[in-house]
């Protein structure tokens, strides 16, 4: 998946940018509905750092971003949704922590945006610090 940005001379992909902390962090990225509350969403996210339909990468960088080349959508029938949201449940996914009472709900299943969240390190072996998601604007 290339960024909304990207053009024939220059690709360009979605990507996170941490302020004003330096040090390790662990961002997280998984689908959620398009439209506010945002819900956990069906599809999958698959590419180089995706496992279990969300992708995972760890930052100490100078610069402190990431960028994510190799992301695809994988599609999830809509008969399999309640599954595949009963994995994310699993895996303890929820980054707006909606819960997943909207299993049984039916999501729209042609717009997503990508959310983004972020766990800072600042010590080895301390307990993570989230830091409030963001969100992509509407991918379709």
């Amino acid at each position: 998946m290339q960024g909304e940005s990207s053009s024939q001379e220059e690709k360009v992909y979605p990507g996170i940018k941490i302020q004003g902390y330096q040090g390790h962090a662990v961002v997280v990225v998984s689908c959620v509905e398009a439209d506010p509350p945002y819900k956990t969403h069906p599809h999958n996210l698959v590419g180089s750092y995706c496992m279990k339909g969300v992708c995972r990468m760890d930052i100490n960088q100078k610069d402190m971003t990431a960028k994510l080349t190799n992301l695809g959508i994988q599609c999830v029938r809509r008969k399999d949704a309640a599954a595949s949201l009963q994995h994310r449940e699993a895996i303890k996914v929820d980054p707006f922590k909606t819960r997943f009472s909207h299993i049984k709900d039916s999501a729209n299943l042609n717009a997503i945006r990508l959310c983004f969240q972020a766990f800072l390190y600042p010590t080895p072996g301390c307990k993570p610090i989230p830091v409030k998601p963001v969100v992509s604007i509407e991918a379709t």
